[in-house]
């Protein structure tokens, strides 16, 4: 893999770790204005995004929104596997809901740089944590 496609998904978490501790700035200045984004699954939010402005709608408004903002919270790269300009990175992440729920997720994410952007994304993760953890949604029925 390249060391552009490392710097430039580094610059990514980096921002959005300092977003999700409570920043006020745009983790996605990183990604390609055009760039295609696919989230897999049945969230609300799951689809095939063609540009940056509705993956900032449709995720950050509506999933990160709803977590609480707090120093540490965030994205930890595990391990980079990748060739070329496409690289696949395993994540952990750490925070927490407004609802007072732990958010722990574990992520698979894919992606494409050129020209110093992220032009293509795939984000993978245990929608079910996001569904209980952040909108309150238990897909496992409560003992009666």
């Amino acid at each position: 893999m390249s060391a552009e496609a490392i710097k430039v998904f580094e610059r990514y978490i980096e921002m959005f770790n300092r977003a999700v501790g409570g920043e006020d700035i745009d983790p996605f200045d990183v990604f390609d204005e055009n760039c295609t984004f696919f989230c897999p699954g049945q969230l609300s939010f799951s689809g095939h995004y063609k540009s940056i402005a509705s993956v900032k709608e449709a995720i950050f408004g509506t999933v990160v929104s709803n977590m609480k903002r707090e120093p540490g919270f965030g994205f930890y790269v595990e391990e980079y596997i990748g060739e070329g300009d496409r690289m696949v990175a395993l994540m952990r992440g750490r925070g927490g809901s407004k609802l007072g729920r732990p958010y722990n997720n574990v992520y698979f994410f894919l992606f494409e740089v050129k020209d110093g952007k992220i032009v293509d994304g795939i984000e993978g993760c245990d929608a079910s944590l996001i569904n209980w953890s952040i909108f309150d949604f238990n897909l496992v029925p409560q003992e009666v």
